[in-house]
């Protein structure tokens, strides 16, 4: 196979990762001339594969247009968000200031990508959207989306979701409870960062919206707003996944062997946070 495939290995489905099914599938697709090639070449005909009944099934599937026809399907309704889930289960950067954009994103990216079959994409959207309004989506995101500088300053996308102020507005509600001082500070310096004011307004601030974390943008420029520059950190910093802490969990398995199984718990969580953090210095 490799030798049509220019040396490029199909990616296989991997039982511990997120929706491995779906980018074994985009792999596949991608590789389809190359397959097609293969299946009608001498080299595969006279070969003991051929005769086996799991190559003729391949080489049936590989000749079906219906299942090149499905498989394009499948990966054109996945691709966007497969996107997402790469997103939340990043260890490069925090992600609750790019979920709520990224959900939208992909919805409407399904849309366009079905625009003239909407009756094959409707059923998946309905799912997305009870998954989203239903288990995941929280104020926390709306605000992380209306906090992030990378969004706040293009005004053509934060006109296609005014309602992310309000999930702000219940965070700093909830925030600020029994303090209406602290929540009238807040609500003042929602305007200074919405209007570009002071140190946010800053020709270096501008350059570094998008090239910062938003986290540490706001530690950096925020210092004229302490009140929201505490709550934006705050909200920002947050993990929108539990994925790290499933990579956690199978290095405390790991660690925690039968033939170690007396580790004090202390030392048994001293060895994780080392070797997890260790992993991560090296990537």
């Amino acid at each position: 196979m490799k030798k049509f495939t220019g040396g490029k290995e199909i990616i296989r489905p991997v039982p511990t990762r997120f929706a491995t099914n779906f980018i074994a599938l985009q792999s596949i697709l991608g590789h389809k001339d190359a397959l097609r090639t293969m299946v009608t070449s001498r080299e595969w005909t006279t070969s003991a594969y051929a005769k086996d009944s799991k190559g003729k099934k391949l080489t049936d599937d590989v000749l079906n247009s219906l299942f090149w026809n499905e498989c394009a399907t499948i990966v054109k309704l996945t691709e966007p968000l497969i996107r997402v889930l790469r997103i939340v289960d990043s260890d490069d950067r925090l992600s609750m200031g790019y979920l709520y954009h990224a959900m939208h994103q992909a919805r409407d990216e399904m849309i366009k990508r079905f625009r003239r079959r909407k009756i094959v994409v409707e059923p998946y959207l309905r799912i997305v959207d009870s998954r989203w309004n239903l288990q995941l989506h929280q104020n926390l995101h709306a605000a992380g989306f209306w906090l992030n500088p990378c969004f706040q300053y293009d005004s053509e996308l934060m006109d296609k979701h005014p309602r992310s102020v309000s999930g702000l507005l219940d965070v700093i509600e909830r925030y600020s409870f029994g303090n209406p001082t602290l929540q009238g500070n807040l609500t003042n310096e929602m305007r200074l960062f919405r209007n570009a004011e002071n140190d946010f307004g800053r020709s270096s601030a501008i350059n570094d919206r998008s090239r910062l974390a938003p986290d540490e943008w706001w530690v950096t420029y925020g210092s004229c707003a302490p009140n929201l520059q505490k709550l934006a950190i705050r909200v920002l910093s947050q993990t929108c996944s539990a994925s790290g802490c499933e990579r956690n969990w199978s290095i405390f398995e790991h660690i925690h062997s039968k033939r170690r199984n007396r580790l004090e718990h202390q030392r048994l969580n001293d060895l994780v946070f080392v070797h997890y953090n260790l992993r991560l210095q090296q990537r």
